[in-house]
């Protein structure tokens, strides 16, 4: 029932204007719409006119309340009827009342087809809510686990079945996790000792996705105390989508140990190196810790600056979201610091220059289109976990990637990062050759804004150019361009590259390749990127197209040289707070 009320009004509303799934008919008075004691082979809700319930002296259990709000008499109402032809994970209930027309009444009414369909979709948020509550999974992004619920099986299981038992030989490819969606299961030692009882959200079998050994024995035996329903997934369907899950958890807790590592670091004992870059409100320099010797890059800013230009929750939004950010194709905050005039963040130094700058110096000002494609997909693993975090990203472009000394991307600069939930933004932001319609429009906009930016780099990258503008295209005819969709379909690029440009560039957003249910799990499953091994290019092990010259570990020669000066900053203005530095 949790899952029918968190769905219907969304997914019923969507299904019941379906003209394919949705039928709208006429009944008079006294045309029985449900049977009560059977299952109902259609979902109705009326549109005008009345229907009415009547208890049914067949059914003997208790109505559920949560399904129909139904009283033992004769009573009229408003509402979804028939819900018991929703079968979710073969469990087939009876509608519990008669249903007929009261009064001459329009109705619409959801066929078996648009049943199942729905039922899909209950089960599926079932899954995709399971595996989010468990916490070996958590670093995955939403579409890894959107991918899992693809290899899930849910299966009843019955009261004394086991479905682990101490000693049996694990370690294939067959064996298989277990959530518990419903019921109980009892885990006993060697000895059959109870050792503990599991129920809904909780897991077993967790061994088979963590152990590298291939051939190992089972310590326990869980059995099913009642009849019960679990989802599984099998170890090989598992690392078929994800690779090994113990990667996954090595990754992150590595991450997590430098971070605990660099919690003593204070601004005083970093040694200050030649600047990477320089902004309205500051510079990022190359730094050095006196004690270890490391390399990190200090982004230090203006307080003064940053309120006289009104950004103070720009950059508040940046530091916030950038300590959520963990990913090998994203930059990672190490720490922050602030003083009278500044704040500072301390991030992970990538010395290997911008992307742009390499792009600037191919012939023609492009890439080959294999190292397009190794780019655009490395930018598709950074926005995924972004997304995930609900961080739209909205800055994509070729100044913002750093290559790092492997030659793999590092998406750099969250100054217009912003948490994104259900609700649309509405701000007026971004490079304007990179700007997604619905920003220029100002209907409000969301993490498609940075599918639309994809499909532009990629174009950029193809070509030398980006889509909807030269080198002397003033702004305000380059906004009427991408509102029009006015551009060239590139030359050269093959027909697949092309396609992917072509459905990423699509004015409507929700229409985009990458903003349907299953995110950008079906835009990594494009034919342009057919053959690219994901788990591959995560774990860094396929090689770059070009690996940055760097003769140690502090060389600069990738970057612009500055003037290095640190002028003095002005105090703020009276008046003026800096209550948003807070979270430095």
């Amino acid at each position: 029932g949790d899952s029918l009320f968190s769905l219907i009004y969304v997914q019923a509303i969507r299904l019941m204007t379906s003209p394919v799934l949705c039928k709208h008919r006429t009944y008079e008075r006294g045309t029985p719409l449900v049977n009560g004691g059977k299952t109902s082979k259609c979902l109705v809700t009326p549109l005008s006119g009345l229907i009415a319930t009547e208890p049914c002296e067949d059914v003997g259990a208790p109505v559920e309340s949560g399904w129909i709000d139904v009283t033992p008499t004769r009573d009229i109402h408003t509402g979804w009827f028939g819900v018991s032809a929703l079968i979710v994970g073969d469990e087939v209930r009876v509608e519990p009342l008669d249903v007929v027309v009261q009064l001459d009444a329009d109705v619409a009414l959801l066929d078996a087809a648009g049943c199942d369909a729905m039922s899909e979709m209950i089960e599926r948020k079932d899954i995709r809510r399971a595996l989010r509550g468990v916490d070996l999974l958590r670093t995955l992004s939403d579409t890894e686990i959107e991918a899992l619920t693809l290899e899930i099986s849910p299966m009843f299981v019955k009261a004394g079945e086991t479905l682990i038992a101490a000693g049996d030989r694990l370690g294939g490819a067959d064996d298989a996790f277990y959530i518990i969606h419903r019921g109980e299961f009892a885990v006993h030692d060697r000895e059959h000792r109870e050792i503990i009882r599991l129920h809904r959200g909780e897991h077993f079998g967790e061994r088979s996705l963590l152990s590298s050994v291939r051939d190992f024995s089972a310590d326990c035996t869980c059995r099913a105390t009642e009849t019960s329903y679990v989802f599984t997934i099998k170890r090989a369907a598992f690392e078929r989508h994800m690779g090994p899950l113990r990667d996954h958890l090595d990754r992150h807790d590595a991450w997590l140990k430098e971070l605990e590592a660099a919690k003593g670091i204070e601004i005083g004992d970093l040694m200050l190196l030649p600047t990477l870059g320089v902004g309205t409100f500051g510079r990022v320099r190359l730094v050095e810790h006196r004690s270890t010797g490391k390399a990190f890059a200090l982004k230090s800013m203006s307080k003064s600056r940053i309120a006289k230009y009104r950004q103070q929750s720009h950059v508040r939004d940046e530091c916030l979201l950038m300590r959520q950010i963990s990913h090998p194709f994203c930059a990672r905050l190490i720490k922050t610091y602030k003083d009278d005039v500044k704040v500072h963040m301390l991030l992970e130094a990538t010395l290997g220059g911008e992307l742009f700058r390499y792009l600037d110096t191919q012939p023609g000002g492009k890439f080959p289109e294999d190292w397009c494609r190794f780019y655009a997909a490395c930018v598709v693993l950074a926005l995924e976990h972004m997304h995930s975090q609900g961080i739209v990203y909205r800055d994509l472009k070729p100044e913002n990637l750093l290559l790092d000394p492997d030659g793999y991307i590092k998406v750099v600069d969250y100054g217009f990062a912003k948490k994104v939930s259900k609700e649309k933004t509405y701000t007026v932001c971004g490079t304007p050759d990179y700007i997604a319609p619905e920003i220029i429009s100002r209907r409000g906009h969301d993490r498609a804004v940075d599918l639309w930016a994809l499909g532009v780099l990629i174009y950029e990258m193809v070509t030398g150019l980006p889509p909807f503008s030269d080198e002397d295209t003033p702004d305000k005819q380059i906004y009427d361009n991408i509102t029009n969709l006015r551009y060239q379909t590139p030359r050269g690029a093959t027909v697949s590259c092309n396609s992917l440009i072509k459905v990423l560039l699509v004015k409507t957003p929700s229409k985009r390749l990458g903003c349907g249910r299953a995110g950008l799990l079906e835009l990594k499953r494009h034919a342009w990127f057919g053959g690219l091994d994901w788990k591959a290019l995560i774990r860094k092990e396929i090689p770059a197209p070009v690996v940055p010259v760097l003769e140690h570990d502090k060389d600069t020669s990738n970057y612009e040289k500055y003037v290095e000066r640190d002028d003095p900053e002005p105090a703020m203005a009276a008046g003026t707070s800096d209550e948003w530095a807070d979270v430095f």
